[in-house]
């Protein structure tokens, strides 16, 4: 799968995606590995991935304390996964967010900040 056209910077290539597009997130990292420089998941689900795989982009992933979709003790361990295949994760759980919040105002500067600070080597 070609994702670049040839004159793309691919050493600066990010990937950001909230609740549905988070989930897209996740497949992406899966199915296109050493493509993104990094990458930023906003309250979305994880689907049948390889923690080796997804560990090669370095992620940040946030979910909201109050959301009720998604339970929040699968997300540390889900992490953890990523983590212990090698993989580079930070993991916020944002107290007294509903999904709709989460979406909203994961994207501080502080967590984009921390996804721009990384270069695909």
């Amino acid at each position: 799968m070609k994702l670049y056209a040839d004159s793309t910077d691919r050493q600066h290539a990010y990937l950001f995606g909230a609740s549905m597009g988070g989930s897209g997130v996740w497949r992406m990292l899966n199915e296109c590995p050493n493509t993104f420089a990094a990458a930023f998941v906003a309250s979305g689900m994880y689907r049948n991935f390889d923690p080796k795989t997804v560990a090669k982009t370095p992620l940040y992933v946030t979910l909201g304390g109050a959301e009720d979709a998604k339970p929040l003790s699968d997300f540390p361990a889900i992490v953890n996964v990523v983590r212990n295949a090698g993989g580079e994760v930070m993991f916020d759980i944002i107290p007294g967010l509903n999904h709709p919040q989460t979406c909203e105002q994961s994207f501080t500067a502080e967590r984009i900040g921390w996804v721009f600070g990384h270069e695909r080597q």
